[in-house]
């Protein structure tokens, strides 16, 4: 049991730092109103879907990406690196939700079972993001490491819990 829990938690942990990452790439202005959980999201008065809520996700990732492009004032010569982590930090397809009335004729060890392989799933992209970043962070000059470094720590691509030094949540 003690195993099972020591995954249980490692997978939660991936989960969180990977919704957080997403989250912080995402995040360019301040945070829309709170929706229950599991509820779609609203745009200009109406509920918006999975897609445009994915979409609009996309949006502000790429223009994030476009600013802390201009901040580190790459040369010629690290623009393929660019290239290559901005593509990798994609957001990748996300799994699908479990169908209702198939997980509600589940017991609750097999609930358990798929939310953990969701959370593998989910720590796997994860991993491959941080490996994305430490190649690209190699080839930064330490002045471009100090500008990723304190976008990092701000929370723009983090853990989002924190922007520009200010505790929001």
């Amino acid at each position: 049991m003690t195993r099972f829990r020591k995954q249980l938690i490692s997978g939660m942990t991936a989960l969180g730092i990977l919704a957080g990452g997403v989250s912080a790439f995402a995040q360019t202005a301040p945070a829309a109103p709170a929706t229950t959980q599991g509820a779609p999201a609203e745009q200009d008065g109406k509920r918006m879907t999975h897609e445009q809520r994915m979409e609009k996700m996309k949006q502000r990732m790429a223009a994030r990406m476009a600013e802390l492009h201009k901040k580190l004032q790459l040369t010629p010569g690290q623009e393929a690196a660019w290239s290559a982590y901005v593509e990798r930090m994609q957001p990748g397809a996300h799994p699908a939700r479990p169908n209702r009335e198939e997980m509600a004729k589940l017991t609750a060890p097999e609930k358990m079972e798929r939310q953990l392989a969701m959370m593998q799933e989910m720590q796997k992209h994860m991993a491959a993001r941080v490996e994305a970043t430490k190649e690209f962070y190699a080839i930064l000059t330490p002045a471009q490491k100090k500008v990723f470094d304190e976008e990092f720590a701000q929370g723009r691509y983090g853990h989002g819990r924190h922007h520009k030094g200010h505790h929001s949540g």
